[in-house]
């Protein structure tokens, strides 16, 4: 048989391994600090459509009809309904997340396999990005989408016919990542409308001629946008009662979200809408891995090479379009100052851009060192430095297991040079690990029963919480103090998150375990021994 080419067979070699390594992992990750009324918007999304549009209970639960349910009611699905699995909530997530693969692979094609391979390799040992790949319903779908509707940009802009199978595929992209976050519309757009300029400026594909072209083009993306508002409206119930308006009041609630939070930047706890202009690069700074900060600058020669020579537009194209991808969305952050929260949650799409320019960087590296390396050991040479190159992300990766959503490079000074400054793990993933551990010290005692407190403000935690403990526990919020306190229940443990410095309640009381990373407590035991405790928060008696 024919050996099979190396540009088609390794997307389908790094999705085995892709998939493989999310069954193997993916139970190992908490559930999100909203993931459990997520999951309830799915469900309520999908009763909407088994009862034929008469159940209207999805618009009711808190804001989140302004959010696209399609990834929520496929999860729903995946278990055929019923309450939360999050075990198989993070199989299919991780599954989703494997889907960047193929659409890294499109997008770098006009650059060649080995980039596109690099790519992936990049993004995939990005402690943050694996960090969000089994527990983000929101952001890491949106990512995947964001990845292949400028992966059928590409393509649409260099078909030089501008055929109809490209716009309905670009269209069909561009409607799914909307159907996720409705709210990313002007953002695509922006970046959309760079790719089409860049095409007119480097003359590829249909854009090669005049005017006429450049006014053709523009009708068929036209047409591919209103695909895409049809794609995103189907399976958006909230949607179905104003397709035009409801999808542009949640547009237009996205980009000045009304509700504040309380962030942890530089040591200083701030209001999410008040955030400095520099958060979002800063952030970027910060926890992405120093070396593929290195390559992307590397790769800023062969971009400029590639654009200034003009021999290879395609390769210019792809490249600026990179560029644009990263660059674009930190300066509308800057000028627009959008109400965000929780460090680089709501940029992840930006990784993977920085992936591919890092991937750049890196074969512009290779390159340099097979010139100079003879030719019996130059291919070792090569395939030696690309791995060197995502060994210490990937080893990082490993060692925060399964915490990669509070990675620090060292810039920051790791986790522990990022603690008190920077929020750590602040979805409270690290619940499950905590009642894992209660779990075993009460079937070591043979305890009955063991009442814990939860150090979470509002309810959303307790449905992943509640699944990750046996019937032996009993989960109590702390917002229901006062009612313990009155029936003079006594407490065993106190379980605090970081989050809104919740892991400094009841100090006095003994340590019994952490969930930590290089030493410092993401989510904190505290062994209460049956107490009483007052009406308000604070030390054991």
């Amino acid at each position: 048989m024919r050996a099979w080419p190396i540009d088609r067979a390794w997307p389908w070699i790094a999705i085995a391994i892709a998939a493989g390594l999310v069954l193997l992992i993916h139970d190992d990750f908490g559930p999100t600090w909203d993931e459990g009324i997520q999951d309830r918007y799915g469900r309520l999304c999908l009763r909407y459509f088994a009862s034929g549009g008469a159940d209207g209970g999805h618009a009711e639960l808190e804001d989140l009809r302004i959010y696209g349910p399609l990834v929520e009611m496929m999860l729903v699905g995946m278990r055929g309904g019923g309450e939360a699995d999050f075990t198989l909530r993070h199989l299919g997530l991780g599954l989703i997340a494997v889907l960047t693969i193929p659409a890294l692979a499109r997008f770098c094609r006009p650059w060649g396999a080995a980039v596109g391979a690099c790519a992936v390799l990049i993004l995939w040992s990005m402690p943050r990005f694996l960090g969000h790949a089994f527990n983000n319903s929101k952001d890491l779908p949106f990512l995947v989408g964001v990845c292949f509707t400028m992966a059928a940009l590409v393509q649409l802009l260099l078909d030089a016919r501008l055929g109809r199978a490209r716009v309905l595929a670009f269209g069909l992209a561009l409607g799914l990542t909307l159907s996720v976050r409705p709210g990313g519309a002007p953002l695509l757009a922006l970046l959309c409308g760079c790719g089409l300029l860049l095409a007119r400026a480097l003359r590829v594909g249909s854009l090669a001629s005049g005017l006429g072209s450049l006014r053709r083009a523009w009708l068929r993306l036209t047409g591919a946008a209103a695909l895409a508002w049809m794609v995103m409206v189907l399976p958006w119930p909230w949607a179905h009662a104003s397709p035009l308006l409801h999808p542009i009041e949640a547009m237009t609630q996205a980009m000045r979200f009304q509700r504040s939070y309380e962030v942890l930047f530089e040591g200083q706890t701030l209001e999410s809408h008040l955030l400095p202009w520099y958060y979002l690069p800063k952030y970027l700074l910060l926890v992405t891995p120093p070396a593929y900060l290195l390559l992307a600058l590397l790769a800023l020669r062969p971009i400029a090479l590639a654009w200034r020579g003009r021999s290879q537009p395609e390769r210019a194209l792809l490249s600026a379009l990179a560029l644009c991808w990263l660059l674009a969305p930190i300066a509308l952050f800057t000028l627009v100052r959008p109400n965000v929260y929780d460090g680089i949650r709501h940029f992840l799409f930006l990784l993977p851009a920085l992936s591919v320019l890092a991937a750049v960087g890196l074969i512009e590296l290779v390159e340099l060192v097979r010139a100079r390396v003879p030719a019996p050991g130059s291919a070792a040479a090569a395939t030696l430095l690309v791995l060197l190159a995502a060994l210490p992300a990937a080893l990082h990766s490993a060692h925060l297991h399964p915490y990669q959503g509070s990675a620090f490079n060292r810039f920051a000074g790791g986790v522990s040079g990022a603690a008190d400054r920077y929020e750590l793990d602040y979805w409270a993933t690290g619940l499950k690990g905590a009642l894992e551990w209660i779990d075993g010290q009460g079937a070591r005692a043979g305890d009955a029963r063991l009442r814990v407190l939860l150090g979470v403000p509002n309810p959303y935690p307790l449905d992943g919480a509640r699944f990750h403990a046996s019937d032996r526990l009993e989960l109590v919020p702390i917002t229901e103090l006062p009612r313990l306190a009155e029936a003079r229940a006594g407490v065993d443990y106190y379980v605090g998150p970081r989050r809104y410095g919740m892991h400094r309640m009841f100090e006095r009381a003994p340590l019994a375990h952490a969930e930590a990373r290089d030493g410092v407590a993401l989510v904190v035991v505290r062994d209460l021994g049956g107490a009483v405790l007052g009406k308000r928060p604070g030390s054991a008696p």
